[in-house]
């Protein structure tokens, strides 16, 4: 199917969303018109790209209407009509009185009937995570065009804490049961997850329907850029990414300390626990090798981790997503030509190690990490950073564009 004009609902803020900008650079790359339904909130980090382009509109995706102020993570249940539709999926719970996200779906509807309206002549929908698939299902039935489901992690982490499974399964279950026989195909971004989501799919959600499922990598745009050598024996550890303390990202800070060699450490990072961020910075206050810094502009950041040596990675396993993860952030260093180091995820193990572009501590423990650190010298770092320069000609989103147009264009 030759289409000319895509709708994407997001479901996160698209001004820092770097998959939404890939996926939308593409399809301005090859001539197509884009809608797209998403939070909005400028940054001095925001991607430009999504306001210079004259092809693409974004409306909001509504949090409020006159009937209802919700937020699609914290609602309180309903017990009327609604609930006899759904009542199989959540008796099991319902004496413990636990918070669900049903109202989303309560206000469905009225909340499609007002996309519909306000937009025409779409040949495609694809929406970008699971919680708003029930309403690109809506307008992709009413519409009648094709819907492809864009998943950059796993929904149904059956390893989390209670209190998530309690709060979140309910609803992803409910939506993927009554949703997902809509979607004409399933993007992922890894075959592990791949398998994690049949699994699911056929033994635990029983849903029959054969679904086709595309694997293209998350990976960044190609860049032109060479390895920096290393400057007067010093070698430039870098962060990039969230400061969050699942990450638990104060045990790098812990074996970076124990190093004895010359070094500098930077992180650009983002951080929506003010708590945890000082706690951070409290723990290299008075070490002049650390610096915290404001993110960079999406589209400004591969050329600004060209400047350093080494990209560290620390992910703490504490989820599947987690433990599986091929992790953006890695095919972003090499992309900007350094060395990596980091732990043995999965996903991150295989990449580092296939493509020979650095370490890989033993474990997760601050003593394993500070060991695979000790590990480096400068002649090292170079081999690894020329490695990195290699591997950046296949492991780059310009690869994985021609699928994504392939698929789109065989809907």
């Amino acid at each position: 199917m030759k289409s000319n004009t895509f709708l994407i609902i997001n479901d996160s803020i698209v001004n820092t969303d770097s998959t939404i900008y890939r996926i939308s650079k593409s399809l301005i790359n090859n001539n197509k018109n884009i809608i797209i339904i998403s939070k909005t909130q400028e940054t001095p980090y925001s991607i430009t790209f999504f306001n210079e382009n004259e092809k693409i509109k974004i409306l909001p995706l509504l949090e409020n209407n006159n009937k209802i102020k919700f937020k699609i993570w914290k609602i309180q249940i309903s017990l009327n009509k609604f609930y006899n539709k759904i009542k199989k999926y959540i008796n099991s719970i319902l004496d413990q009185k636990i918070t669900l996200y049903l109202e989303y779906l309560k206000y469905l509807k009225e909340l499609s009937s007002y996309y519909i309206k306000n937009i025409n002549n779409i040949d495609i929908i694809i929406v970008k995570g699971l919680i708003n698939l029930p309403l690109g299902a809506t307008i992709a039935k009413k519409k009648k065009v094709p819907l492809v489901l864009y998943l950059i992690e796993y929904y149904f982490d059956e390893s989390e804490n209670e209190e998530w499974k309690k709060q979140n399964l309910p609803l992803l279950n409910f939506i993927a049961q009554n949703y997902l026989n809509y979607v004409n195909k399933i993007i992922l971004y890894d075959k592990e997850i791949e398998f994690l989501y049949k699994e699911y799919i056929y033994n635990v959600l029983k849903l029959n329907k054969n679904f086709s499922f595309e694997i293209i990598k998350n990976y960044p745009f190609y860049h032109d850029l060479q390895p920096k050598q290393i400057t007067n024996n010093e070698i430039k550890f870098v962060y990039s990414g969230l400061l969050a303390p699942e990450r638990k990202l104060e045990k790098m800070i812990f074996a970076l300390k124990k190093l004895k060699n010359n070094f500098t450490m930077t992180f650009y990072g983002i951080s929506y626990d003010k708590n945890y961020l000082n706690y951070l910075r409290s723990l290299v206050n008075e070490d002049n090798r650390f610096c915290f810094l404001d993110p960079v502009p999406y589209e400004k950041l591969i050329e600004t981790l060209n400047q350093y040596d080494v990209g560290l990675n620390y992910l703490e396993p504490n989820n599947l997503n987690h433990l599986h993860a091929t992790t953006y952030k890695v095919s972003e260093y090499i992309q900007a030509r350094l060395a990596l180091v980091g732990t043995p995820n999965t996903g991150m193990k295989k990449i580092i190690l296939e493509n020979k572009v650095g370490l890989v501590s033993s474990d997760f423990s601050i003593e394993s990490f500070y060991k695979t650190l000790n590990k480096l010298t400068p002649p090292l770092i170079m081999n690894f950073k020329n490695n990195s320069h290699q591997a950046a000609k296949k492991l780059n989103w310009n690869n994985e564009e021609k699928k994504l147009i392939n698929l789109l264009n065989n809907l």
